[in-house]
């Protein structure tokens, strides 16, 4: 992934003059769409039973941060399928490997 330091805007936050990545992106999403300044596994996931758009990116998160099975604990029934779907097979490692 290339890097800038162009100023990004993103739900009213700039991210100026520092590498963006995607990891970096993603953490920054996962607070504004939470409205919740954390990135606590256990908060952001209690939250995500309120709304639904933090899920996909919060494993995502997770799976970057090999904190997947902190995850799990917490997610519902239908997450833990999208999860298991995600998942099995080594489905990731396999699309996103370099």
């Amino acid at each position: 992934m290339g890097k800038t330091c162009e100023k990004i805007f993103l739900n009213n936050s700039i991210l100026n003059m520092r590498e963006l990545t995607f990891e970096t992106f993603l953490k920054q999403y996962l607070k504004d769409v939470s409205g919740a300044n954390s990135l606590s596994i256990h908060k952001l996931s209690d939250l995500s039973k309120k709304n639904k758009r933090i899920v996909d990116p919060l494993i995502l998160h997770c799976l970057l941060n090999n904190k997947i099975n902190i995850l799990f604990k917490y997610l519902d029934v239908e997450e833990r399928t999208k999860l298991d779907i995600l998942t099995k097979d080594n489905y990731l490692d396999n699309r996103f490997s370099n």
